[in-house]
């Protein structure tokens, strides 16, 4: 089941840090309630800036090396 995301979430899935995709959503005209986003508002996220295919690893995922 699909929920609400956070900006930051929505960001990394597009591999940008939370303010440089602000101002893409900014440069884009897409106006968002403020908290966390709906389906609704990820769904127009999606339509306007298509589906990321990068999506970042989070430090947790990171591989580590080991000497």
């Amino acid at each position: 089941m699909e929920k609400a995301k956070t900006r930051q979430e929505m960001a990394d899935e597009y591999g940008y840090h939370r303010n440089t995709f602000a101002k893409v959503l900014k440069d884009n005209n897409i106006t968002l309630t403020p908290g966390l986003l709906t389906l609704k508002e990820q769904e127009l996220i999606y339509e306007k800036l298509g589906r990321p295919y990068y999506k970042r690893r989070s430090n947790k995922q990171k591989k580590t090396t080991s000497e």
